[in-house]
This record gives C-alpha cells, sequence and structure tokens, in this order.
C-alpha cells in the first residue's frame, strides 16, 4: 500500500511538472504568430535605421539605439516566442526570456540589419550615385 501512495504523488507531482499537452494545430498557432511578432520587430528596426543611425556612432551602439526605438515589438516577439515553446516548463521560459532581454539579444536581434544597412550606404557612396541617394536610402530600407 506504501508502494502504491508513493507512486500516486509521484504521479501527481510529475504531472504538476510537465507543460500543458496543445494540439498540433494550436502549436503552429503559437509558432506562427511568434514568427510574425519577430518580422514586426525586424520591419521596425528597418523602419528606423535611418533615422536612428548617425553614421558615427559603432554598429552595437546603434543596434540597441533600435532596440529601444522597437521596444514595443522586441518584447512582443520574446511574449510571442515563449508562448510558442509549449512543451518547455515554467522554469525553462523563464530562463530564455531572460536571456532574450538581455543586451547581447538585443544587438544580436538588430545588428545585422544596421552592418547591411552601413554597408550599402557605403557601397552607393563609393558608386558615385550621389543624385539617387535619398531614393537608394529609402530602397534600402524596404530592402533590409
Amino acid at each position: 500500500m506504501k508502494k502504491l501512495i508513493a507512486v500516486i504523488v509521484v504521479a501527481i507531482i510529475s504531472g504538476c511538472a510537465t507543460a500543458p499537452t496543445l494540439s498540433i494545430e494550436e502549436k503552429r498557432k503559437r509558432k506562427t504568430i511568434s514568427d510574425e511578432a519577430v518580422r514586426n520587430s525586424i520591419s521596425c528596426g528597418n523602419l528606423n535605421i535611418g533615422q536612428v543611425d548617425d553614421g558615427i556612432s559603432d554598429a552595437t551602439t546603434i543596434a540597441m539605439a533600435l532596440a529601444a526605438s522597437c521596444h514595443k515589438e522586441y518584447s512582443n516577439s520574446v511574449e510571442a516566442f515563449i508562448a510558442s515553446q509549449v512543451d518547455e516548463n515554467e522554469n525553462v521560459k523563464r530562463l530564455l526570456r531572460n536571456k532574450l532581454n538581455t543586451r547581447e539579444s538585443k544587438i544580436e536581434t538588430y545588428l545585422s540589419i544596421v552592418t547591411k544597412y552601413r554597408n550599402t550606404k557605403n557601397q552607393l557612396k563609393n558608386d558615385g550615385s550621389k543624385d539617387h541617394i535619398k531614393d537608394e536610402s529609402q530602397k534600402i530600407q524596404k530592402s533590409i
């Protein structure tokens, strides 16, 4: 009888520690929402890079400025990503949230936007296309 009670207690405790089981359709829905939130965050960075980049500050500083400009979108992407991790327990989700909200993760998210923008801008400058720089700057922002 004591063994049976011990097994039941272990089963109950184990059941409390596992994540809820969701349908494949619900998991796909959460993944789609997460992917869209990430696209919105990146899109925000692309839309703001022209205004944020002073062309003087180092790229990581500009990446952090983009993170500040896109705080809402970045936060939404983090929360949507966490929500899509349905197979993880709450401790793992907390660790993921903490990791994604670090300065390093924000820089990693926006740094490629800064470097691509600067590389394209320098290439246009070196090509001597000064008459088209404003138009090309808008194209850069759309292409990133």
